[in-house]
């Protein structure tokens, strides 16, 4: 099924899913061969009951931190895939989707096309943060691994320039 346009559901038991679906993420987070890790992971929207029975893989913090992040051991950025389809709109609004991927363990996210929706997203943000839903600390969290990252590609100065 495309989640473009619905959720795909994998009926997998949970050994079946460790084996096939997330056997290439733990391959590569876990090689000792420092090439083989991965900058940068995209989650998806994928619900796999077997695992989680109510989270697509992106918004579920079983799958993000418990796995990905605890089990496998990955501390590098993770980006959502696009908040917009249908797989996600179907049950949440792209703010409310936004807001529960970071709280999964997501650490940029994908989604939205224009001035009015990234400013809902930012609202909806900002909300969370305010009700607790969402805490600074995890905020800083994804803020330092996207920071991390730009200075190890050199794509920004690991030192503030000096007068």
């Amino acid at each position: 099924e495309d989640a473009h346009k619905t959720l795909p559901v994998i009926n997998r038991t949970r050994d079946q899913i460790y084996a096939v679906e997330l056997a290439p993420y733990k391959a590569f987070i876990q090689s000792p061969d420092r090439l083989l890790n991965p900058g940068m992971i995209m989650s998806t929207d994928l619900l796999m009951p077997a695992i989680d029975p109510n989270m697509p893989a992106e918004l579920s913090p079983i799958f993000m931190t418990d796995i990905l992040r605890k089990q496998f051991g990955y501390d590098g950025v993770v980006l959502t895939d696009a908040l917009y389809m249908q797989g996600i709109t179907e049950r949440f609004s792209m703010p409310e989707a936004g807001v529960l991927s970071l709280i999964a363990g997501n650490d940029m996210l994908l989604g939205p096309t224009g001035a009015d929706q990234m400013i809902a997203l930012l609202d909806a943000l900002k909300a969370a943060l305010k009700d607790g839903r969402l805490s600074k600390a995890r905020i800083d969290e994804a803020a330092t691994r996207i920071l991390t990252l730009k200075m190890e590609f050199h794509l920004m100065p690991a030192m503030p320039p000096q007068e």
